[in-house]
Formats: C-alpha cells, sequence, structure tokens
C-alpha cells in the first residue's frame, strides 16, 4: 500500500471516530426537588445553581452535553419515592 492510501484510510478512521464521539449521548441529571407549594422557590434555585455552574464551566460534562430532568416532590413525602421511578 502506497503512503498516499495510508494517509487517506488514517484520516477516514479519525473522522468516523470523531463523529462517533460527537454523538454521545447527553449525561442526565435528576432533580428531585418541591417545585410547587411554600418551598417552590428552594427547587428553583437548586436547579438554576447548577446551571450556572455548568454555564461556567462550558455546559458540559466529561466532554457530553448535560441534560436535567426535573420532578416535583409537591411538598408531600409519599410522591418522592415515585417521582424517581417515573421515565422521562
Amino acid at each position: 500500500m502506497n503512503n498516499n492510501v495510508k494517509a487517506t484510510l488514517m484520516v477516514m478512521a479519525t473522522a468516523i471516530a470523531t463523529g462517533a464521539l460527537a454523538q454521545q449521548p447527553a449525561v442526565k441529571i435528576g432533580v428531585i426537588a418541591e417545585f410547587s407549594g411554600p418551598f417552590a422557590d428552594y427547587g428553583t434555585q437548586i436547579v438554576n445553581g447548577m446551571k450556572t455552574y455548568l454555564k461556567l464551566h462550558g455546559d458540559t460534562f466529561g466532554g457530553r452535553k448535560v441534560e436535567f430532568i426535573q420532578r416535583d416532590t409537591t411538598g408531600a413525602a409519599p410522591t418522592s419515592p415515585s417521582a424517581s421511578h417515573r421515565s422521562s
């Protein structure tokens, strides 16, 4: 194999590998807090603080985009465990 063919194959392999890395799924971070009721401000502040931190550090975690999944406990203790089992 001549050097031109080898170089072309290496460029194609690098392009394929780079494309595969760019298509990694997002990191999902679940936040279960009170987003309604008398303590709704606390839940909102928690999520806004997390988003601000990520914005200051490039909106990525480990090179992957971050997606937040929020669940509202509505302030009732029995709803908290079931909120973690709902799909996004």
